[in-house]
């Protein structure tokens, strides 16, 4: 356990898990009309109506995307003696990620025209919750390329001798 805790990459892909679950707290965007509030997070669009909340659109598979980088990120910091497998999958857990963002970004395209084709004028702005992705996203790339280094280092001392 010791040996897993000293190397940077594990506290790079603890840092991105504990990101990721951040961001199934905070919302990733907002759309504010003249009289109402609609929150976007990993769930779906929610309306604020004087202490009720209505579920307009529900998007569980982002949340799952999410939460499965999360988990990726914490497996992978325990495969620290399998360091080709931990190199494939950071990259697999960036494609989660990259493939979170995104989609993070439509739905808030998507959302704002649904609220403008209910009639209602809104303006879309973005939270944290869109932000801790692209940080996570760093966090594992950093880690990705820690973990090379490593892998680096063993093939060289081997050579030697």
């Amino acid at each position: 356990m010791n040996a897993v805790i000293q190397r940077v990459q594990s506290i790079y892909l603890f840092l991105a898990a504990l990101i990721s679950g951040l961001t199934l707290v905070f919302p990733f965007a907002i759309v504010a009309t003249r009289g109402d509030t609609y929150i976007l997070d990993l769930w779906g669009v929610h309306l604020y109506v004087v202490g009720h909340q209505v579920a307009l659109m529900e998007f569980w598979t982002l949340a799952l995307t999410i939460g499965l980088a999360c988990a990726t990120s914490l497996v992978t910091i325990f495969l620290f003696k399998k360091r080709k497998l931990q190199i494939t999958i950071c990259k697999l857990n960036l494609l989660l990620y990259l493939g979170a963002i995104f989609t993070i970004f439509y739905s808030g395209d998507n959302a704002l025209d649904y609220i403008q084709n209910l009639g209602l004028k809104g303006e879309l702005s973005y939270k944290l919750g869109a932000i801790l992705p692209i940080l996570s996203v760093i966090l594992v790339f950093l880690a990705s390329r820690a973990i090379k280094k490593d892998e680096d280092l063993v093939r060289s001392a081997d050579r030697i001798r």
